[in-house]
């Protein structure tokens, strides 16, 4: 009998989906070749693991002027494995690929938390781990998904809260949304919504108000030391830091008008990258969702699906909007940022082309039409009687993640990056997957459609693999051979890192090399490139010496690039923009 249940479990539904979810995430590092000759900073994780560089190396905390998050958390997982392996970009990278495997497995537990169907459960999570944002970002020590797995954690602790009440949930649900605000601070919005729909839940006795009150006042005096603490480092506070009262600041005299329209077209933004994060699951969930619906109710949900389609497209058109609408992540030649000086004319790599970003505009307005068209339906169609009715907990559980997404889309409504998106599609998930309910009896005619979408998802979902390995790889060719010219720069011809332009990351991580840091570090001395006689750069410039040239394989589109170290001189043009 023993061995009967033991055999029940390794076949059972969750442990092959879970075993499936990491042969996946496994194959696609494996593949992007991530781990291979990267020891090299990306984006702005050169910042975070300056703090942990300092940490290990001189025993003292350290924020450059450049880091804007609460990341004390993230420093210290940093230090700990630094101390373990030796400091090296490599080693910290790799805690993000743990985290953002835990991330996938958390999703696909929350999702079949809330779902009956363990398939529907996969291809969330599937969604989630061939987002290329979320792949590309997985693969840096940037605080993304570090916390983007930590609020999924928290998102899934605090649904099991609200279905059963146990106080280990709960705690853990805490816990976890506080180590999330340690990573970055969007996390006290989760927060601040659990709390909220929990004390109610409760029906606002004083035992729960307490609690909540408790929960916020240890929240916000360990926020108020970490900012103590960044006010006793040596450089004080972080110049990033005033990034968001400055920007408040500016909409402040532009006055009310100009505010709303500026936060109604980055929430239109978010809303059309969400509706292409979220379209392979969402296919499949409208494929369940007709299931359980009668033929009228189909038509009028198809209906409406297709006149917010033909919508967003009108409007994509109407205003001439260029895809992507957004940048920090995805660029039109792929996947970045590529952040080297653009010198007169002489960009990155070419775009992906026209047809192929008008496809990802239509997937997107796709996306997009599905979800919102079986969102509002739901609440207008008559309730079919068939259908078990909602639980009470799920009531509270919409209630949290739609409260939740909406605070969360405005916040990140003022200061734009499509990174700043990806946790948004969280909440969404989960609203998409409490509209599904038990059909006592099913309807007929749905089999054809229901196993289209499911093949569309699954398709979807391979090109997404697909085209998050390429991208990413390309992404790591680049840097690869970035890097291999500033080596050469300052091992081979040994010219000093403090007159060489070789992009953000290197300018960023050189500025605070003991060896070559004058005083405190101001963002614009990483930025600006006055006085640097040599450069890295996406092509040759007429008037500058070649040093060297380096070339690197694109998978998409297949060809060869080149990157060269070049030579400032008297005779050559001097104006130069980022």
């Amino acid at each position: 009998m023993q061995k009967i249940q033991n055999c029940s479990f390794w076949l059972s539904p969750n442990f092959l989906n879970i075993l499936c979810i990491i042969t996946s995430w496994v194959i696609m590092l494996i593949i992007t070749g991530s781990y291979r000759d990267s020891n090299f900073p990306l984006n702005d994780d050169w910042s975070y693991a300056q703090s942990v560089w300092s940490l290990v190396k001189n025993g003292k905390l350290e924020f450059t002027c450049y880091n804007c998050s609460t990341n004390l958390l993230q420093i210290l997982y940093g230090a700990i494995t630094s101390k373990i392996f030796g400091f090296s970009f490599v080693a910290l990278r790799i805690t993000s690929w743990i985290f953002g495997l835990m991330g996938v497995i958390f999703m696909y537990l929350l999702i079949r938390r809330v779902s009956v169907s363990p398939r529907l459960a996969l291809v969330a999570a599937l969604t989630l781990s061939t987002n290329v944002i979320y792949f590309n970002l997985a693969n840096t020590y940037m605080t993304d998904v570090p916390f983007f797995a930590l609020l999924t954690a928290s998102a899934y602790y605090s649904v099991v809260t609200l279905q059963d009440g146990h106080r280990f949930n709960y705690i853990m649900a805490i816990v976890c949304i506080l180590a999330a605000t340690f990573v970055r601070q969007f996390g006290i919005v989760f927060l601040l919504c659990f709390l909220l729909i929990y004390t109610c839940k409760k029906r606002f006795k004083p035992k729960a108000i307490a609690s909540s009150i408790i929960v916020i006042a240890t929240v916000s005096i360990l926020l108020w030391f970490f900012r103590q603490l960044l006010l006793s480092t040596a450089d004080g506070l972080p110049e990033a830091y005033s990034i968001w009262t400055d920007y408040f600041q500016y909409l402040a005299t532009k006055g009310p008008l100009f505010t709303i329209q500026h936060m109604a077209y980055r929430i239109f933004v978010q809303i059309i990258y969400l509706g292409l994060f979220i379209l392979p699951f969402s296919l499949i969930t409208l494929g369940s969702f007709l299931f359980m619906r009668t033929q009228k109710e189909r038509i009028i949900i198809l209906v409406a699906i297709s006149d917010l389609l033909i919508l967003l497209l009108f409007i994509f058109n109407f205003a001439h909007l260029p895809m992507p609408l957004s940048t920090n992540i995805i660029f039109n030649s792929g996947v970045g940022p590529l952040l080297l000086t653009v010198v007169h004319g002489i960009h990155g790599p070419a775009s992906l082309g026209e047809s192929f970003w008008t496809i990802v505009k239509v997937l997107s307005c796709l996306g997009v039409s599905i979800s919102a068209g079986m969102l509002i339906t739901e609440k207008f169609l008559h309730k079919n009687q068939q259908i078990e009715e909602t639980i009470e907990s799920k009531k509270y559980i919409r209630l949290l993640f739609l409260i939740f997404f909406f605070a969360y889309i405005s916040v990140t409504s003022f200061i734009l990056l499509d990174r700043y998106i990806l946790p948004a599609f969280l909440p969404l998930c989960v609203l998409m997957a409490t509209l599904l309910k038990m059909p006592k009896t099913s309807h007929k005619n749905t089999g054809y459609l229901f196993q289209f979408l499911q093949l569309s998802s699954f398709i979807l979902l391979i090109l997404c693999g697909y085209f998050c390995i390429v991208t990413t790889h390309d992404y790591f060719a680049f840097n690869r051979a970035r890097w291999q010219a500033l080596n050469h720069a300052t091992n081979a011809l040994k010219i000093s890192p403090s007159v060489i332009d070789g992009g953000f990351e290197f300018n960023g991580w050189m500025a605070y090399r003991p060896k070559l840091r004058q005083g405190p570090v101001k963002c614009t001395d990483i930025i600006t490139n006055d006085g640097k006689k040599y450069m890295v750069a996406f092509g040759p410039v007429p008037g500058y010496p070649i040093l060297g040239c380096w070339a690197y394989k694109r998978w998409l589109p297949p060809y060869t690039n080149s990157i060269y170290l070049l030579e400032k001189t008297d005779l050559a043009p001097a104006k130069q923009a980022k």
